[in-house]
């Protein structure tokens, strides 16, 4: 199925640059593509099609040719994080009907699991089912169909922007962007770059050893790099610098590119339902924005207002890469009647046409009957200048129904304090939306996707917060 998307005519050249217990390791397009072969035979005498197997690994060339083969075979696969715990693994299978685990290191044959035999299948043509983070509740699994992800895959290839070079892909393989983002590099004739794991360090040496051209990571990780890594290395060979999620504080972004001196940096934005394909490569737009859209895709605006500039509102989008559906949730999928898959992120649009992330929709909290954007409160505290990076949530009030509070991750040691860091915020932020305590931490936690993992920050701030906060 997606085999046929990987660039055959580049035979030799490495398409997969590995960290492993023994250095590094270079696999070459063909080396895959037997692989991936070898592992098909086994896999289609004991799957078959439509099946459901979850697919358990480390980001490495092992697991794509597991999941180049499986899909081949015809089997639906669903990534599995490789930390999930096995009580968690089994109810994922009862509630998905996954019936088989396939583990890239060591299997060519999958292990059966139990499962619940009522469960529903997923969409007619369904291909990959990715489960969400389940950071706002139970993790669901989110269907893609083969059609459109081999179209949003070969999308990019044409245009050989990938053809020869190094990209550093931090995203684990179980997430949409380094999936998605692995596979468009082999269909454009690149080289997929793994670091042995996401330390500053271990990001740092796969920069270096990788001689990168391309690097693809969230905001946190590369404010992980920038204070763990060793002060002072910068990236020449550094072409291009992607960041996924919401845009860096103005501290980060000056380091991002102290760090990578001949790089454009730009921000891209999706998601897993809607696809990776919503606003085009804009090296001029600000990291504020998106740049305009995709002509390749439709967007619009729900529930949009006036506002001084432009607009505000909730994006929707109609592409051919967007998911086919849920599976294992009652969680109605965000479609319209005429196919416009509903974001949940609120966006600007200017006078210029450019977009800009504002928040989730859902990041609106009730405070003293007042909602307030937690985004925009994380935002006004970024935007100090000893600030390297910040989020904010929220902990229940009784007298307000919610409070924003932020933790703070400061640039070097002279940390600035909570009533300073207000006091800033003031200048852009109403009274009721002020953070009401400040934590300082040496990193913001980080989920699977390496994304913010905000439970575990709702969950200090709930076990932490001084009493005046919760009243």
């Amino acid at each position: 199925m997606f085999t046929g998307l990987v660039d055959r005519r580049r035979g030799g050249a490495t398409a997969i640059l590995e960290a492993g217990q023994s250095g590094w390791r270079r696999v070459s397009y063909d080396e895959l593509l037997r692989a991936a072969a070898l592992r098909r035979e086994g896999l289609a005498r004991t799957l078959r099609p439509g099946q459901l197997v979850f697919l358990r690994g480390n980001n490495s060339s092992a697991w794509l040719a597991s999941f180049l083969a499986a899909t081949d075979a015809g089997a639906v696969v669903v990534p599995l994080p490789v930390s999930t715990p096995e009580p968690k693994v089994r109810a994922l299978a009862e509630r998905l009907g996954v019936t088989a685990m396939l583990d890239a290191a060591h299997d060519f044959a999958p292990t059966r699991l139990p499962h619940a035999a009522d469960a529903p299948p997923p969409p007619a043509g369904t291909a990959v089912v990715l489960l969400s983070s389940g950071t706002t509740g139970e993790p669901k699994g989110i269907c893609l169909g083969a059609e459109g992800l081999a179209w949003g895959i070969r999308a990019e290839a044409p245009a050989n922007r990938f053809v020869g070079r190094p990209r550093l892909v931090t995203g684990p393989l179980s997430h949409m962007n380094g999936l998605t983002n692995s596979l468009r590099t082999l269909a454009g004739g690149g080289t997929v770059v793994y670091p042995a794991d996401l330390s500053g360090r271990g990001v740092e040496d796969a920069l270096v050893h990788g001689r990168v051209e391309e690097v693809l990571a969230v905001p946190a990780l590369f404010a992980k790099l920038l204070t763990e890594g060793r002060a002072g290395v910068t990236f020449p060979l550094v072409q291009h610098v992607s960041l996924g999620s919401a845009a860096p504080s103005e501290e980060l972004a000056g380091l991002i590119a102290a760090a990578f001196p001949e790089a454009v940096v730009t921000n891209r934005y999706g998601t897993t339902e809607a696809g990776f394909i919503v606003f085009q490569f804009d090296s001029d737009a600000p990291l504020t924005s998106l740049g305009r859209p995709d002509p390749r895709v439709e967007v619009r605006l729900r529930d949009a207002a006036d506002v001084e500039g432009g607009s505000e509102g909730v994006l929707q989008v109609r592409s051919p890469l967007r998911a086919l559906g849920y599976l294992g949730t009652s969680a109605p999928f965000p479609l319209e009647a005429d196919g416009f898959v509903d974001t949940g992120d609120r966006f600007r649009v200017g006078p210029d046409g450019r977009w800009a992330w504002l928040g989730r929709a859902d990041d609106m909290v009730d405070c003293g009957g007042q909602l307030i954007s937690l985004e925009e409160v994380a935002q006004a505290v970024r935007s100090h200048p000893g600030v390297l990076n910040a989020q904010a949530v929220a902990v229940p009030s009784a007298t307000k129904a919610n409070k924003p509070v932020v933790f703070v991750v400061p640039r070097g040691d002279a940390a600035p304090g909570e009533e300073e860091l207000r006091a800033w915020a003031s200048q852009q932020l109403d009274p009721v939306a002020l953070p009401r305590q400040v934590w300082l931490l040496d990193a913001l936690p980080v989920g699977a996707a390496g994304k913010v993992d905000l439970a575990a920050l709702r969950q200090r701030a709930l076990a932490e917060a001084r009493p005046e906060v919760r009243l």
